[in-house]
């Protein structure tokens, strides 16, 4: 299909993955295509397939063929002059890389991958994977990040968004922290997510799912704090909260959250439960003159 330019498959969904076919889609047998959105399938993750895509979308896929160490991975970006749009989730990322290479591939944080053309990029996968490929790949100063760390429930991480994060000194290749100037704040069930953006149009998301009980009381008292020393120069504007307030404990944990956030200008609280505690530690952090 020599003219073909723009193509979507989801299909196989009651397929195991280790079952799943792999199409042939290299690009001597679909020289024009720009545009790939895949689900559902297996991909092979080479040159062949991908280099001449301005966008590539790959979720609920399996990887096929050998290992890779994190070098032959971004070895394949490093051919996608043209890429404009990547996404890449279902943790399809550690379903690649070899095992030795998903502990964290640090030998290669200090690797920068030049994608010119690449305005957004989404990752859905564990902390430490995204935490890498964060710190090799550049993303335009007009961009837009969007980032999912999946935590399983046996884990209190109370550097959670931080994990998610390339290590101290490696932010700035990433994110112009420095030029951050509003952001908002959503939790809803077991999902909680921090969104900052800039006046010349940066944009970037840090989405947080923990599978443990409890989940509100927990991003609540272990990880919103952290926003002020990630972004210093962002002032969270918008936060919106949906849950069932019964699994909160307490005013400690309305204060916890809400006394790091004063520049707030819109509050929105939906769910069922007691919302009491929210408003005794309201009348602390902001009290009546």
């Amino acid at each position: 299909m020599p003219a073909l330019e723009y193509l979507m498959v989801s299909a196989q969904l009651r397929v195991p993955l280790a079952l799943r076919k792999q199409w042939d889609l290299s690009v001597s047998r679909f020289p024009a295509l720009k545009v790939l959105h895949l689900a559902c399938a297996s991909v092979r993750w080479c040159p062949t397939v991908i280099s001449s895509l301005t966008c590539l979308d790959i979720r609920g896929c399996a990887y096929v063929g050998p290992a890779l160490s994190s070098d032959e991975f971004l070895g394949v970006l490093q051919c996608c002059y043209s890429l404009r749009e990547l996404r890449l989730l279902d943790e399809f990322v550690s379903s690649a890389l070899a095992h030795h290479s998903q502990s964290v591939p640090t030998d290669n944080f200090a690797r920068a991958q030049k994608m010119p053309q690449l305005r957004t990029l989404v990752i859905e996968d564990r902390p430490k994977i995204i935490a890498w490929l964060l710190s090799c790949i550049r993303v335009a100063s007009d961009g837009y990040i969007s980032i999912v760390g999946s935590i399983p429930g046996s884990e209190l991480l109370s550097n959670a968004f931080r994990s998610l994060l390339p290590p101290e000194g490696r932010n700035a290749y990433v994110i112009p922290t420095f030029s951050l100037t509003h952001g908002s704040i959503n939790m809803w069930g077991s999902d909680a997510g921090i969104s900052v953006s800039s006046s010349n149009g940066f944009k970037m998301c840090l989405q947080l799912h923990w599978g443990g009980a409890g989940e509100l009381d927990f991003y609540m008292t272990h990880t919103m704090w952290q926003f002020p020393a990630l972004f210093p120069c962002a002032s969270i504007e918008t936060m919106n909260i949906g849950a069932d307030y019964d699994h909160v404990r307490g005013k400690t944990s309305w204060y916890t959250l809400l006394s790091n956030f004063h520049c707030l200008k819109k509050l929105r609280l939906v769910g069922p439960g007691n919302i009491t505690p929210f408003f005794a530690a309201l009348k602390h952090v902001f009290p009546s003159e």
